[in-house]
């Protein structure tokens, strides 16, 4: 088979010859979420449309649950994407004891390797028949030739997973329930989810739309403070529309820099941001 950049990629960091750095095109992703999404998943309630970063997708997953009908996302690593679409595959085809088998294990280590050949089965019979034609090809090649724990621990932050205790997990993902992993499986077929790969400063002009919720997680703290403004300026809310910042490792990094920014002093800054619990929203001026 013809290897794609994707692939050769994947392949030179699980082999250890490539060491991607944060922030970056092939950068690690979140196995599941390292914010408190609890904390503000009552966001998602009664809202239509939402543009959102795809980091672990647990967010995006919630915000299906709740009834949002049509979600525009992005990350600036292409294996957030590749991921998100694999999960979404599983939640489609497996059952929450087999979904939560593979993406939420009590620890990501080599003790996973031992069930290489029930996760390459599920693969095969079940997932694999969810994914598109070219994410079929990137992770045939990955099952084919690696173990889900080399994958997993190459490929994701699992540092950070593995600082997030499983309650906080279950009490983040109200679709871990089994009362509602059945409605989210259901809700998937009948929302509208487009993926994008690349920096929110370079895909903005993609995003043309209003969103009655506009999700940028951490974004503020890779940005320069012009095109965070500037960022601002072109992403457009609804009337009552909201803009949610926030990051639970480190959260005074996040307030800081929000503070810093004084968007009061900036008339190109359409919001007005105040400090929730444990995260910061946005709400435009009036």
């Amino acid at each position: 088979m013809t290897l794609t950049k994707d692939i050769k990629m994947a392949r030179n960091i699980i082999d250890g010859k490539y060491s991607p750095c944060d922030n970056e095109e092939y950068s690690e992703v979140y196995l599941y979420s390292n914010e408190y999404l609890s904390h503000y998943a009552h966001l998602f309630e009664g809202i239509k449309t939402m543009l959102g970063v795809i980091g672990s997708g647990e967010q995006i997953f919630s915000a299906v649950l709740s009834g949002v009908e049509k979600i525009d996302a992005f990350d600036i690593s292409k294996f957030a994407k590749l991921f998100f679409c694999l999960k979404k595959a599983a939640i489609e085809s497996l059952s929450l004891e087999e979904y939560v088998m593979l993406f939420h294990p009590p620890h990501v280590g080599p003790e996973l390797s031992t069930d290489t050949r029930l996760f390459q089965q599920l693969y095969q019979d079940k997932i694999s028949e969810k994914l598109t034609p070219d994410d079929l090809v990137f992770w045939n090649y990955l099952f084919d030739n690696y173990s889900w724990w080399e994958i997993l621990s190459r490929l994701c932050r699992v540092h950070w997973a593995n600082d997030i205790r499983k309650d906080i997990q279950l009490k983040n993902n109200k679709f871990l329930d089994p009362k509602y992993y059945q409605e989210l499986r259901a809700r998937l077929k009948d929302t509208e989810i487009s993926c994008r790969v690349g920096n929110i400063t370079s895909l903005v002009s993609k995003y043309k739309a209003e969103y009655d919720l506009i999700y940028l997680s951490n974004v503020i703290c890779y940005i320069e403070k012009d095109k965070f403004l500037s960022l601002l300026g072109r992403l457009k809310t609804t009337m009552d529309g909201l803009l949610l910042l926030t990051m639970v490792i480190n959260f005074d990094i996040l307030e800081n820099r929000v503070g810093n920014f004084d968007f009061r002093k900036y008339s190109g800054s359409p919001y007005i941001f105040t400090r929730e619990d444990g995260y910061i929203i946005g709400k435009k001026r009036g």
